[in-house]
C-alpha cells in the first residue's frame, strides 16, 4: 500500500464527525459501543474498524493490532 498520508483513529466515536471533518485522512479504527453510532459508522467508513468498548481489559491489544494512528 502507497503512502496513505495521515492515520487517524477516533475513542468514543459517535457519528463521526472527525472523520467527516477529515475524509482525506485514513481511518484505522474507532471505538463506539452505542448501535445507532456503531451502524452510521460502518456505513459511512466501511474501513475503519470498530474496536467496541474502550474499558475492555484487551482495548489496548486489539488497537495496537488495528494499527497505530499519528492522531487520536
Amino acid at each position: 500500500m502507497g503512502d496513505v498520508g495521515v492515520k487517524a483513529a477516533t475513542l468514543f466515536s459517535g457519528i463521526g464527525a472527525p472523520e467527516q471533518a477529515r475524509p482525506d485522512w485514513h481511518w484505522l479504527w474507532h471505538a463506539e459501543i452505542e448501535p445507532f453510532p456503531a451502524a452510521v459508522l460502518a456505513a459511512r467508513h466501511p474501513g475503519s474498524v470498530n474496536l467496541g468498548d474502550v474499558s475492555a481489559d484487551d482495548f489496548a491489544e486489539r488497537a495496537a493490532r488495528a494499527g497505530r494512528p499519528d492522531v487520536l
